[in-house]
């Protein structure tokens, strides 16, 4: 009697011990995972998951509604639960830590594991989560623009793209763009880019590495193709709230060919100049403004020297949605074929979608 007894204190014993197990085994599941918070200067709050600052703007994925783009200017500071961040300040240095918010209006706090140290929210230009996954960290824009005259029974059609992936030690940077035309003997490849760019920070300066593989095509100066490379250094000389420029310079080298056949006959050498800048401005009217230019020296080709430019104007129309206007420019001193053109330039407009 005394074992049955002491058997079935034992099972008892065991199946409580078991289910107070699972129990404690399954409370860490019922603890709300940390989310990030965002402060508006009007005392609202907003949770959920912070996606980037870039470009004036704030993308936040809300657990009450969905992804949102929110104008930084509105907001007056933020906590992250995310380890790393990459963090631009307007004295154009790099900050890798989390930020946290503090008591006194329009402050917040920087916290890199090390040291928690006080800034003011308007001295940060961008921030970039660093996470795992490959598709969290991909930013980019797709334009469309079509047009047709039933007169002249021509159509032209334009694409534009850009996207771009960020670590913590390489910014890359794809850029594709077509501008095509169709009439009765089909469809005409009148310009085509496609650009390829890597950028590494040194330390945590704006002093910048690149590197540029890319392809272009313009039937307008009669260039079938040119393949290039180039390898660039250069320095962020602003990096403010709402305005970026960067100066790159260093060696490329190209091989092309002409729409009649004539091609280089070896790599040919340049040295490059460019410049790029954007602009955002969200207030009256909301804009936003990119410029590209990039001149190029011959050291092959005594007195040759080429110009590629194009500045892209934007509205947003409705949420991610930007009516865009783009202008572009190109200038080559020596072309290929004798008697082409040296000069062409364009303007294009179009609906464009913001990811």
């Amino acid at each position: 009697m005394l074992v049955k007894y002491t058997i079935k204190s034992v099972v008892l014993i065991l199946l409580f011990m078991f289910i107070a197990g699972r129990s404690f085994a399954q409370k860490p599941k019922d603890i709300p995972k940390p989310r990030d918070t965002l402060f508006f200067t009007n005392g609202e709050v907003l949770v959920g998951e912070l996606k980037q600052m870039v470009e004036g703007r704030v993308s936040f994925d809300s657990d009450g509604m969905s992804l949102l783009t929110i104008k930084a200017y509105k907001l007056k500071g933020m906590r992250t639960t995310i380890s790393i961040l990459r963090i631009q300040t307007t004295d154009r240095q790099w900050l890798y830590g989390k930020l946290e918010p503090a008591n006194s209006q329009d402050s917040i706090y920087f916290n890199d594991g090390t040291q928690r140290k006080k800034m003011a929210w308007n001295q940060i230009s961008s921030i970039t989560p660093l996470r795992k996954h490959f598709f969290d960290q991909l930013d980019g824009k797709v334009s469309v623009g079509f047009s047709f005259s039933r007169s002249s029974s021509i159509g032209q059609v334009n694409l534009n793209a850009n996207i771009a992936y960020v670590t913590k030690w390489l910014q890359t940077e794809l850029a594709v763009s077509e501008l095509g035309s169709i009439d009765s003997s089909g469809f005409s490849r009148d310009q085509e880019t496609v650009q390829l760019a890597s950028f590494h920070y040194i330390g945590n300066t704006t002093w910048v590495m690149a590197g540029l593989v890319g392809y272009q095509r313009n039937e307008e100066l009669s260039l079938d193709h040119r393949y290039q490379a180039a390898l660039a250094g250069g320095n962020k000389i602003i990096s403010e709230t709402y305005f970026d420029l960067l100066i790159l310079s260093g060696i490329s080298t190209n091989e092309e060919q002409s729409v009649e056949g004539v091609s280089s006959k070896s790599l040919l050498f340049e040295i490059p100049l460019i410049v790029r800048l954007d602009y955002f401005k969200f207030q009256h009217p909301d804009l936003q403004v990119s410029m590209s230019n990039a001149a190029y020296i011959s050291l092959s080709q005594a007195g040759r020297y080429r110009y590629d430019g194009s500045i892209d104007f934007s509205w947003e129309l409705v949420k991610d949605f930007y009516y865009t206007i783009n202008l572009t420019s190109d200038y080559d001193s020596k072309p290929a074929d004798v008697g082409s053109a040296k000069v062409d330039y364009g303007i294009v407009m179009g609906i464009s979608y913001k990811f």
